[in-house]
């Protein structure tokens, strides 16, 4: 049963006019279980793209010495974190090594036709087919992660695929009405 999401809301044209920039975006928990270091360690030495990182809480110390890394405080979604974050990157990570439903981060992307890059995990390997609604890696393969990475930098034609693909997957997986069916069904 997935975790509960509001589709509602309708992806908007307006998202065409937010240019894409040359980043790809992690926000969420910077801890080990999320993938965090996993993520540090693959643009510090596996790709030369660039990330965008934006933690929930203030970071106290940065670890890490990378030029095509970025921490950018101070973003919540409130205050642009969806434009900034989300609609203008190439491509949300989704590092997470916890055996998870699905993270509202996750969510967020497909609704917003974002490519994300995830470790197949939890509900992701139900979920989620590699090169089609997602880019799907083992976990831990950070050479593989890596060279999905740079597939989205160069194939703006792959990104708006996987997407699109993303995002059905998405409307499918929250429709009413099977949700209503599954939940019916766990009660018999």
């Amino acid at each position: 049963f997935p975790v509960p999401f509001d589709c509602s809301i309708v992806h908007s044209e307006k998202n065409k006019e937010i240019k894409v920039q040359d980043h790809f975006s992690f926000y969420g928990q910077l801890t080990d279980f999320k993938g965090y270091d996993v993520i540090i360690d693959i643009f510090s030495n596996y790709t030369n793209s660039k990330l965008n990182i934006y933690p929930h809480v203030a970071v106290s110390s940065k670890s890490y010495q990378s030029k095509n890394i970025s921490i950018i405080e101070g973003y919540s979604w409130s205050n642009g974190l969806l434009d900034k974050a989300i609609n203008s990157s190439k491509g949300v990570l989704i590092p997470s090594l916890w055996p998870t439903t699905c993270e509202y981060a996750l969510f967020e992307a497909l609704l917003r036709k974002i490519p994300v890059i995830l470790f197949n995990v939890g509900a992701h390997k139900d979920l989620f087919v590699n090169m089609h609604n997602a880019i799907v890696v083992d976990p831990i393969d950070k050479n593989s992660f890596a060279k999905g990475i740079q597939e989205l930098d160069k194939n703006p034609d792959l990104r708006k695929s996987i997407g699109e693909n993303g995002f059905k997957t998405l409307k499918a997986l929250n429709n009413p009405i099977k949700l209503y069916e599954k939940l019916i069904e766990a009660y018999k």
